[in-house]
């Protein structure tokens, strides 16, 4: 069932009300949206639009990251590769899994959405401290080329049950995931950056988490100074973490509501203050879950 709630329309205007506060004031006395402190939400993430070939040569690291794990909760990881061209028309059948510590994480299981998107993601059980990441990748039957991917992690999660399990189009450790490459113009106006529909099957719970993650491929572009904001059919989730580097930005969202398989998830984001940037690396991903913290 579809909450009430804003509609894009609303969420639009109100986004430009916030982005006008932040240089003149909007008649809020909110504050900026919250950096990350000791003991909140530390997401990590990697974006890469150059083209790469997969061959059979073996499995070959796509993207890398370092996690730090509490051993509270679990680590939801999650990773997505656009192919160049779609497999099975003179290119090979692309593979990708998560390895942990240099071996393949079990706990991860990838899906093929359409012909040219490949998923994988786990709520992984690690044990504490520091681990490396890996988003690999092969091509079995010839070359498959790469056009965009991306990884992201975090730390303190979990589901309602246990070992989240589904037979869903997405591993059952997330219920959306979209990585969007055409380039768009962000400016001061709120614009859509991307958008996705939470997928039937996988684990349920009465909590959302959204990870969105935006950059460029191109140097003279970046992700800096620009606002997001989450809308879940239409209500607006809250922000957690915003994670600003030179390459990238993540911010993750929360909702406390039971979202129905079908509702839309809308990434909307403007340059805060004046000019403009191009962004054509959008990555969103959601997640049945909450963070340990709030039990």
């Amino acid at each position: 069932m579809r909450r009430s709630g804003r509609t894009l329309s609303l969420a639009l205007a109100a986004l430009a009300c916030a982005a006008a506060a932040a240089i003149a004031g909007c008649g809020s006395s909110e504050e900026g949206p919250p950096g990350t402190t000791p003991g909140s939400v530390l997401p990590v993430g990697e974006l890469a639009g150059s083209t790469i070939p997969l061959d059979e040569s073996g499995f070959d690291p796509l993207l890398a990251l370092t996690v730090e794990a509490s051993g509270e909760g679990r680590t939801l990881i999650a990773g997505e590769v656009r192919l160049s061209r779609p497999q099975g028309r003179g290119a090979g059948v692309a593979e990708v899994r998560i390895a942990i510590d240099g071996d393949r994480s079990r706990d991860a299981e990838a899906r093929v959405i359409g012909d040219d998107t490949l998923v994988v993601a786990c709520g992984c059980d690690l044990e504490p401290g520091e681990h490396s990441v890996e988003l690999q990748g092969r091509s079995v039957g010839g070359v498959s080329p790469i056009a965009a991917r991306s990884l992201v992690a975090v730390d303190g999660i979990e589901y309602d049950n246990e070992e989240p399990a589904g037979s869903g189009p997405l591993p059952p450790a997330i219920n959306g995931s979209t990585l969007e490459t055409d380039p768009v113009l962000v400016s001061q106006a709120p614009a859509p950056l991307a958008k996705l529909d939470l997928a039937d099957g996988s684990a349920s719970s009465q909590k959302l988490l959204v990870i969105a993650q935006i950059g460029s491929s191109r140097s003279s572009a970046g992700a800096q100074g620009v606002a997001l904001q989450a809308l879940v059919g239409g209500e607006e989730a809250a922000r957690i973490a915003a994670i600003d580097s030179a390459e990238s930005k993540i911010d993750v969202f929360t909702l406390d509501a039971a979202p129905s398989a079908g509702e839309t998830v809308d990434l909307i984001g403007n340059v805060v203050g004046s000019g403009s940037t191009d962004l054509d690396l959008r990555y969103v991903v959601t997640c049945p879950c909450g963070l340990e913290t709030e039990s």
